[in-house]
């Protein structure tokens, strides 16, 4: 085999080990955000609280009882997801609206998240 063909040869081993991390990247990513979406979220109802109230009973520090607890832009299970919370993540409690928390992750991203303390429980209680 001539040296030309010895080269276009590991060329293309390269070329195909560089799809394949950039393809599990993007599956991983996919597979984590189809994996929490089912799991993490509440079902909505006709009924929702959409007075925003500071209450201090909820107001602390909430930790992610499993991975992949939705972290949405807004307080709906049909919002766009900012990204899933590992376990045993803290997130600070800003506020408490229906079945939904208002918090801030550690890097102070806003967000929400569910009440529902199977995915995320306040801490101390």
């Amino acid at each position: 085999m001539s040296m030309a063909k010895w080269i276009r040869a590991g060329a293309g081993v390269v070329v195909v080990v560089v799809l394949g991390f950039v393809v599990m990247g993007w599956y991983n990513d996919f597979k984590s955000a189809q994996s929490a979406a089912p799991v993490a979220s509440p079902t909505t109802t006709s009924t929702v609280n959409t007075t925003l109230t500071a209450d201090a009973s909820v107001a602390g520090v909430g930790i992610a009882q499993i991975d992949g607890v939705n972290f949405r832009v807004k307080p709906s299970s049909s919002a766009k997801l900012i990204r899933g919370l590992k376990k045993g993540e803290e997130v600070t409690i800003i506020l408490k609206e229906g079945q939904w928390y208002q918090v801030k992750d550690s890097k102070g991203k806003s967000g929400w998240v569910t009440a529902n303390a199977d995915y995320v429980a306040i801490k101390g209680k």
